[in-house]
């Protein structure tokens, strides 16, 4: 039985343009996790890591469909030269302002800028599609695109991490615009694979945004993302009044907001003792066991089985 991947490679030019594409789209996993692993060891703040690293991710989902939409106009060569040296540029200035602790503006900034960084992917599929239309030979090349875009996330970011922790805060962020701009000068030296301009078509085409069933997944996903962030900060603010160490209070004026908050904690009359009923003794009595959440002090006490519903742990306000 033959190898249905060893076939769509041994098409002309395959080989080359899917080698240089996997390269160029390492960024899109190196360079947000490398913007936080680059600004948390520089800085120590998490909040200005995350906030900068944010900054690219949305500015770049943004601006990647608006740019593939210009490509199918202008052509991929035309395009990707002058987008991928601007986001490598203002990759370099980031890693720049890192370095010399420039203003907290200017890491903004400069993550917009970077922003402008091509969606290889949508290239990548472009051309197959071009070399292997109305042919079955599309829906593999398309799986292999899929394979390769989960190991690109899966080692990219990995590798990010290890360089920028091994070597210099910077290195991540540093490898992953030399990727950028040594797999989009591959991708686009190779010419003769490059998709020719269609503009009846793509003046007719719509966004991929404005069908609804892109829609609804969307707006599940949105859903999903603030669901997950609702409870992590829930947690974190439990953590965070309990007095248990959290991410962010790192600093003096982190700890002393914990220490305010524990205070609070103390003094309010809305904090609770959990009770366990232990066992119930032949006489029909409960043995209660309680145990302060903050201090740890252990009493306890025991009650008639009338007084309460048989349950088998309640809370009741400590006085």
């Amino acid at each position: 039985m033959s190898n249905p991947y060893k076939a769509i490679f041994a098409a002309p030019g395959a080989m080359g343009f899917a080698a240089a594409a996997f390269v160029a789209r390492l960024p899109v996993a190196m360079a947000p996790i490398g913007i936080v692993t680059m600004l948390s060891q520089s800085h120590g703040e998490y909040w200005l890591a995350g906030a900068v690293a944010a900054t690219f991710t949305l500015a770049n989902a943004i601006a990647a469909p608006q740019i593939s939409r210009l490509v199918d106009r202008l052509g991929q060569s035309r395009l990707l030269i002058p987008t991928t040296a601007f986001s490598a540029v203002a990759f370099t200035l980031l890693m720049i302002a890192t370095h010399q602790k420039w203003p907290a503006w200017t890491l903004f900034v400069a993550a917009l800028c970077a922003a402008s960084m091509p969606s290889i992917s949508a290239m990548v599929r472009a051309r197959w599609t071009e070399l292997f239309r109305d042919r079955p030979q599309l829906k593999t090349a398309f799986a292999f695109e899929s394979a390769a875009d989960e190991l690109v996330y899966i080692a990219g970011a990995s590798l990010s991490v290890a360089l920028s922790v091994t070597l210099f805060a910077e290195a991540g962020v540093l490898v992953s615009t030399l990727f950028l701009s040594l797999g989009t000068a591959a991708f686009v030296l190779q010419r003769r694979t490059e998709p020719p301009l269609r503009r009846s078509e793509s003046a007719a085409r719509k966004a991929a945004i404005s069908l609804r069933p892109v829609q609804l997944v969307t707006l599940v996903m949105v859903f999903m993302g603030g669901l997950y962030y609702i409870g992590y900060f829930q947690d974190w603010e439990e953590a965070d009044c309990q007095g248990y160490p959290v991410q962010g209070v790192a600093s003096p004026s982190g700890r002393l907001r914990a220490e305010q908050e524990q205070e609070a904690c103390r003094s309010t009359d809305q904090l609770r003792t959990k009770v366990t009923i232990a066992a119930r003794p032949s006489a029909g009595r409960y043995r209660i066991a309680a145990s302060h959440p903050l201090t740890g002090a252990a009493d306890g006490c025991s009650v008639d089985s009338e007084v309460f519903w048989p349950l088998n742990s309640f809370a009741y306000r400590r006085g």
